[in-house]
């Protein structure tokens, strides 16, 4: 599908689009959720500010991105980046995966623990078409990944959130080592990362905005520089990826206190309210206090409905349209 007809029918203001939102932070850096559909579906799409990394278990699938859309089956992998709009379709039936939300933070540190290893964050960045893919050779070993994950997520096992890193881990170094012969173009390399990671870190700790011109100094770059930098190696501008990590702090602290909107706001580098009330309604469709109302709502009703579950299970918030699959457990 050309990215003009993607986003002419399913621009990021679209009805038909859901706002998800999962709860990642740094605490719970990782989401694992299980799914199964028992029929066909037509297509549904969604966006959430955590990274996505999905696993075809049994069935088939087709994925839709701005750049074009592919089919995927048993064994084969999907990624999404920080608020990319996404969709996808059940192609054949009974259709299982496994699904994991990371939180960007967790990523970044992983990467920069191992100074050998690629980037992962370029992964999820770069143009669906070029991100890695399972040949078929190596389908089988990432499907036993997948189902270890799904037991994993399933029996809620004790140190959930360290068995789910270390998966993670499996997953993308199989992901690296499978895709090199038929990579597009490398990824960026570790000292580049290393370099933007000064930006990267004063946005996760601070929920104030920081200009453009401060992380390149910080950098020790020039601003032209570091924004060109900072975009081939993060896949989204610096001023964007500032905004976007704190419209998810604030979205999360609406969700989940009852804080004057024009604190949140304040606190989280919001010129005003309006400003914030404007954020919101972009990407979640809504007015701030709409949002509260009906994700709160939407908690009650999970919770009824999900009783033998934990507190920590994800929201799925439908106010577009994304409906839920026929079955689906998460944690």
């Amino acid at each position: 599908m050309p990215k003009a007809a993607f986003f002419q029918t399913q621009d990021a203001r679209s009805p038909s689009i859901g706002r998800m939102h999962f709860g990642v932070s740094e605490q719970r850096p990782i989401r694992g959720l299980h799914y199964r559909w028992r029929q066909k579906q037509e297509s549904k799409y969604d966006m959430h500010y955590g990274l996505e990394l999905g696993i075809i278990l049994a069935g088939k699938m087709r994925r839709h991105y701005a750049d074009g859309q592919f089919d995927l089956t048993q064994g084969q992998v999907w990624l999404c980046g920080m608020w990319e709009p996404h969709g996808w379709k059940i192609t054949q039936e009974p259709c299982e995966a496994i699904v994991l939300i990371i939180s960007p933070l967790l990523l970044n540190r992983s990467c920069l623990a191992y100074s050998d290893l690629p980037n992962w964050l370029d992964f999820f960045g770069s143009s669906p078409l070029v991100r890695p893919q399972v040949p078929a050779r190596s389908r089988k070993r990432m499907q036993a990944l997948g189902k270890s994950i799904k037991q994993i997520i399933v029996e809620n096992m004790d140190n959930l959130q360290a068995w789910l890193h270390l998966r993670l881990m499996e997953v993308l170094l199989s992901l690296e080592e499978s895709d090199q012969a038929s990579r597009a173009k490398p990824f960026a390399p570790n000292r580049d990362l290393e370099t933007v990671n000064k930006a990267v870190r004063m946005v996760f700790q601070s929920r104030q905005i920081i200009q453009t011109q401060q992380a390149a100094i910080a950098c020790g770059m020039n601003r032209n520089s570091f924004s060109l930098l900072f975009r081939e190696v993060m896949g989204i501008q610096f001023s964007e990826f500032g905004l976007r990590c704190r419209l998810n702090g604030a979205a999360d602290q609406i969700r989940t206190t009852d804080a004057p909107m024009k604190a949140i706001a304040r606190e989280w580098g919001f010129s005003d309210t309006s400003h914030l009330h404007r954020c919101i309604r972009e990407i979640y469709g809504c007015s701030p206090t709409d949002y509260r109302a009906r994700s709160q709502g939407e908690q009650a009703k999970t919770s009824k409905r999900l009783d033998l579950l934990p507190d920590s299970h994800p929201t799925w918030i439908s106010f577009r349209g994304a409906d839920q699959p026929q079955y689906r457990r998460y944690w």
